[in-house]
């Protein structure tokens, strides 16, 4: 399920990639991994996704279990996505989502591949390399009005699409 999202050149591409991340990032602490899994045991699999291309960007949420509870997941992910919509975070929790994020910026910087990848589209489509010390001052700067306002536009179920593969 998902959304269109922002460009590559959108300023709102990194505010939407923390927000991607609180909601359904890589780590165990995500809000629809606990929802899921963790506290009602309906998903084996799920994760959220944002890739920004040149001209638009895609929002995406993936989960996976059993025929019977997909609508139960359905449900209990819009519930998650109101809940985002509703109320701004608190300054703890924006805080420890950006320091989340920044770790798991520094872990990537580990690969070398990786890292010439990026920066090889990095300059492709920029025509720039930002330095590690411009995205973390980025991070940091990020408010959690912009991302209450970024979450009723691109979370909004009005916008939605959705895929079931069974």
């Amino acid at each position: 399920m998902g959304s269109s999202a922002y460009s590559l050149y959108n300023e709102n591409k990194l505010p939407l990639a923390l927000l991607t991340n609180i909601l359904g990032g890589p780590a165990l602490n995500s809000k629809l991994n606990q929802s899921l899994r963790e506290k009602h045991a309906l998903a084996y699999t799920v994760d959220a996704s944002y890739t920004p291309y040149t001209d638009t960007g895609l929002f995406t949420i993936y989960f996976g279990t059993d025929k019977s509870s997909v609508d139960k997941c359905l449900n209990i992910i819009y519930k998650e996505l109101d809940i985002i919509k509703e109320r701004e975070f608190s300054a703890i929790s924006l805080k420890a989502a950006k320091k989340q994020l920044l770790g798991q910026l520094a872990i990537s910087t580990d690969n070398a591949e990786s890292q010439c990848l990026s920066m090889g589209k990095s300059l492709l489509f920029y025509g720039k390399v930002e330095p590690i010390e411009v995205i973390r001052e980025k991070i940091s700067a990020i408010d959690s009005t912009n991302l209450h306002r970024i979450a009723n536009e691109i979370m909004d179920r009005e916008r939605f699409f959705t895929l079931i593969y069974s």
